[in-house]
């Protein structure tokens, strides 16, 4: 044992089992007491705990545990404050910020009431670890004994202390989680003890707002549930997903100028090379003769990023998959007291093992960014320390996190879920620590947590006839430079992909290109307008219509002008990336949504509705998700998982989106993003929806 982890004190045996006799009598004399108050009061606790305000909350919580912890997390605060209030550290999760939000104290009561102690004796000695890596719980230390909890019920049998000479598997009951060291296992039973003290059974609570949730809320929930046991599918579902983004955001580096720009310009933003040195002068590589080294370095980490990060988890995916398989194969071979089948425990081997891989790769590319990222890099210099940060900015209290995030002894002795977890509260409930992060940092932040236009203007000219005629000049000047940027942008993958080459099993669909402009001859009448468009050109159709200033009917331009967009025959053959069409599907399904619902698709999907909207506000966007029928789950950062929940729609894989940062809404450009990943995810189109 490592010096810094000697225990204070070393009991004998017959103390322990004294102790042990002490904690079990109680915890379950009590049981016996919530049993006889569950049968004559649970439906009235459960509803009167509902109709209660945060005061009156406040005064029966402090009634039943004195002193109890104020804020979230009191355990990160008593290390940060230095502190050695031990019941913060032995529950972390009894504080009043947490048990004010109604479910929690209800799942807590319905969980403890319902289930017996050693469902819990584990998880509850999880919760109180960081306690143990402070020092501040000591458990004492006795070899030779295994403390065992697994399926005992009775005062007499939980918590028996069993001399390793008694039998061959007593020693490796301390592994497979029959059994614990008797130091720990008196931790666990002082924390379930005291639990029981205060838990009146009131029955289930009911759920709210089902079909949306999120990490945060679950992780702030999990202490107060029983333990969890592993869902594959809903990891599986979790891992697809991750997959399909950086697959998408693949393709869409590869056929949307304006995404590669963007991603180009925030990967450079984040960069250590634009951050000044203590006497203010810039890198070298931030002057002129210095910019297209710069440049290359940027361009060669995105490709590489995007590359390696898809084949990793597409790894990821295959693994998780062949795990399904075999853990449905050896179902009923699996027993707690056996060991594992040989081939499914070098399944969770390989997995955790990639798992680890790819974490430590996503917290060097976090590492790397955040310093140099737009509001924090006025307070870091290169090499030298940079100028300190007002008092109360908030990088003081987030720093601290992501420093133990970079850490390898610190992110081993906190966990990553300890730390992601207080990130996320931080960003959720502090504005000052939110506007301290940046986009790109909140993006990568999330992919941790896998185990991420305006209406136009009025009172400008009214002549239609004038209108229409500029626009249809500017509009194919506008699209003849779209084609442009996208030939630039196909001589530099052509350049790009002779180095590179995805080694993900999943193909892609072609890039998509914009198609030649062909102006036609104006006509005096014409019944019916008709546009031939080529399906990407039909989504930008929109996204450049909208940055032109002015008020324009669609529905009155094709009764006088008449447009068509053809797709060319072939491209030149430098360019190596042909036009194709989407494939077409002989039934698509047919959404009935509300008029909110409405509003959003109308502004994903192209739409020859002259009344299209600006931007959409991201709980809009959720709104609309949850309608079609998928279920909303925010991931820590800045993801979001949707998954079908169980509704016939005709799909079954999961989606993630960004929700925008700092702002909560999504721009016009954006959201045709989000169409175009889902008409290739789904194969929707705007026609898919209709109002109720």
């Amino acid at each position: 044992m490592p010096a810094h982890m000697r225990p204070s004190w070393c009991p004998s045996p017959s103390e322990v089992r004294q102790k042990a006799r002490e904690y079990t009598t109680r915890l379950f004399q009590d049981r016996d007491t919530l049993q006889q108050i569950l049968e004559r009061h649970e439906t009235t606790i459960r509803k009167r705990w509902t109709k209660k305000t945060n005061s009156q909350k406040k005064k029966i919580l402090l009634q039943a545990w004195p002193n109890m912890s104020t804020q979230h997390r009191p355990d990160v605060e008593a290390w940060r404050r230095q502190s050695t209030n031990r019941d913060a550290y032995l529950w972390p999760y009894i504080n009043l910020e947490d048990l004010f939000k109604t479910k929690s104290l209800l799942l807590l009561l319905h969980s403890r009431g319902r289930h017996q102690p050693h469902e819990f004796v584990h998880s509850d000695l999880e919760q109180a670890r960081l306690g143990e890596i402070t020092r501040v719980i000591q458990p004492g230390f006795l070899n030779g004994f295994t403390m065992l909890f697994h399926g005992r019920t009775t005062p007499d049998t939980y918590g028996d202390l069993v001399d390793w000479d008694d039998g061959e598997m007593i020693f490796e009951f301390l592994n497979n989680g029959l059994g614990m060291h008797p130091g720990h296992g008196l931790v666990a039973l002082e924390i379930q003890q005291r639990l029981s003290s205060i838990v009146p059974n009131p029955g289930p609570p009911h759920g709210q707002q089902e079909n949306v949730t999120s990490l945060e809320i679950m992780a702030a929930e999990a202490p107060y549930r029983v333990p969890a046991r592993l869902d594959i599918k809903r990891l599986l579902a979790m891992t697809v997903a991750e997959c399909d983004a950086r697959e998408e955001h693949i393709w869409a580096l590869r056929e949307d100028p304006s995404y590669f720009a963007e991603v180009m310009e925030d990967w450079a933003a984040h960069r250590p090379e634009v951050l000044l040195d203590a006497y203010g002068r810039k890198h070298p590589s931030q002057t002129k003769p210095g910019r297209p080294v710069f440049w290359n370095i940027v361009v060669d980490k995105v490709v590489v990023e995007s590359y390696l990060g898809f084949a990793t988890f597409d790894h990821i995916v295959k693994q998780v998959k062949d795990l399904e398989s075999l853990l449905s194969r050896h179902a009923s071979k699996i027993k707690p007291e056996d060991d594992l089948p040989a081939d499914l425990m070098e399944a969770f081997q390989n997995l955790r093992f990639t798992l680890d891989a790819a974490k430590k790769g996503l917290i060097e590319i976090l590492q790397q960014g955040l310093f140099s990222s737009p509001p924090i890099r006025q307070f870091c210099h290169r090499q030298q320390n940079g100028l300190p940060a007002p008092p109360d900015h908030g990088i003081h209290r987030i720093m601290p996190l992501f420093q133990m995030l970079f850490d390898d002894e610190q992110l081993f002795l906190f966990g990553l879920h300890t730390i992601t977890d207080e990130i996320g509260h931080s960003l959720e409930h502090d504005r000052a620590v939110k506007a301290a992060i940046s986009p790109w940092v909140a993006s990568h932040l999330s992919s941790l947590s896998t185990p991420w236009a305006r209406k136009i203007e009025d009172g400008v000219d009214q002549n239609e006839d004038k209108l229409l005629s500029t626009y249809a000049q500017t509009f194919g000047k506008t699209v003849e430079a779209a084609r442009a940027a996208e030939s630039n942008l196909d001589t530099v993958w052509k350049e790009l992909d002779q180095h590179y080459r995805a080694s993900g099993s999943r193909k892609s669909p072609h890039d998509l290109r914009t198609a030649p402009w062909v102006e036609k001859e104006k006509q005096d009448t014409v019944s019916e307008g008709i546009y031939d468009r080529h399906a990407f050109s039909g989504i930008r159709w929109s996204y450049l219509a909208a940055s032109i200033s002015c008020t324009i009917n669609r529905a009155s331009m094709c009764s006088k002008h008449l447009f068509t967009i053809k797709s060319s025959s072939a491209r030149d053959e430098d360019i190596g990336a042909s036009i194709i069409p989407h494939e077409t599907v002989d039934t698509k399904p047919v959404f009935r949504v509300d008029r909110r619902a409405y509003k959003v698709f109308k502004s994903l999907f192209y739409s020859a509705d002259h009344d299209l909207p600006g931007e959409i506000s991201w709980f809009d966007f959720l709104h609309a998700m949850v309608t079609v029928g998928f279920s909303a789950e925010r991931l820590h950062g800045s993801a979001w998982n949707f998954a079908v929940n169980g509704s016939d729609i005709g799909v079954e894989r999961s989606i993630q989106f960004h929700e925008p940062h700092p702002s909560s809404k999504v721009p016009f450009h954006v959201g045709r993003r989000y169409g175009r990943r889902l008409a290739r995810a789904y194969g929707w189109s705007g026609d898919a929806f209709r109002l109720e």
